[in-house]
């Protein structure tokens, strides 16, 4: 695994939670599919609507690793914890796919790993 990658893809994905639907659209594949940790299927058009909107729980991220599937295929994996009370634990799973020389997010699930005490 090469390390530059692993900050690469770690950038991007922290990318999505603060950039704009422009951004969003560059940063997301067209067949982008999402199993929320609620077990909601979400598709391109909704995700950008929850990003944008500001929609989404403030939370850390740690634990980043990365495993290559293909050539040009990769899969970022991390878990999150809430900043609410009482904060959710989450494992998270992204797919980032390079097209045409830029690094797009086709598939993302978050598995809940804990709701609190």
């Amino acid at each position: 695994m090469s390390e530059s990658l692993l900050v690469n893809l770690r950038e991007l994905e922290e990318r999505l939670f603060s950039a704009s639907a422009n951004e969003l659209e560059e940063l997301i594949a067209e067949d982008f599919t999402e199993i929320g940790s609620t077990g909601r299927f979400y598709d391109k058009a909704q995700a950008i609507s929850l990003l944008a909107g500001g929609r989404v729980t403030s939370f850390t991220a740690s634990n980043y690793s990365l495993r290559a599937l293909a050539p040009g295929l990769e899969l970022l994996s991390y878990q999150t914890c809430t900043e609410s009370i009482p904060p959710v634990t989450a494992l998270r799973n992204s797919i980032w796919r390079l097209q045409d020389g830029k690094w797009q997010i086709t598939f993302h699930q978050g598995t809940i790993l804990q709701a609190g005490p």
